[in-house]
């Protein structure tokens, strides 16, 4: 899918999401820290973050695959890499809630869709088109 139609989505999720919540603070508004990875662990944080997520069918493989996507998208070099990253944590922290979280549970659901929606809005956030939309309110 083309990166113009992936934001196209995700920033009607976006809107969706946010008319609920009027009390959060944006994705695009928090920062993350940073960290500096050498090749090899790179690579191994890399193959883990895949390995892990394609079974994510399996609630600690995603867990695991969550963490790991975290790191890179840390470690991330290019706006392509951490939009890469964010988008997998945005999905992963949905299929999280929805996939591994009964409705009896939905405090922690919401909580995992916020993170979702979060990181959504980091990941749109490195178009600076949208970011020039965003900031004028």
């Amino acid at each position: 899918m083309k990166r113009s139609a992936v934001n196209s989505i995700m920033l009607v999720l976006l809107l969706v999401v946010a008319s609920c919540a009027s009390n959060r603070k944006a994705g695009w508004d928090q920062r993350e820290e940073t960290v500096k990875l050498g090749k090899k662990e790179l690579a191994s944080t890399i193959k883990l973050a895949k390995d892990s997520w394609d079974k994510r069918a399996d609630k600690a493989s995603l867990e695991v695959a969550l963490v790991q996507y975290q790191t890179l998208v840390k470690a991330a070099q290019t706006k392509e890499e951490y939009y890469k990253y964010a988008v997998r944590l945005c999905r992963g922290y949905y299929f999280l809630a929805d996939g591994h979280y009964p409705e009896s549970q939905m405090a922690k659901k919401m909580s995992y869709w916020n993170m979702g929606t979060a990181w959504g809005e980091k990941a749109m956030a490195t178009s600076e088109e949208f970011r020039s939309f965003v900031s004028k309110g």
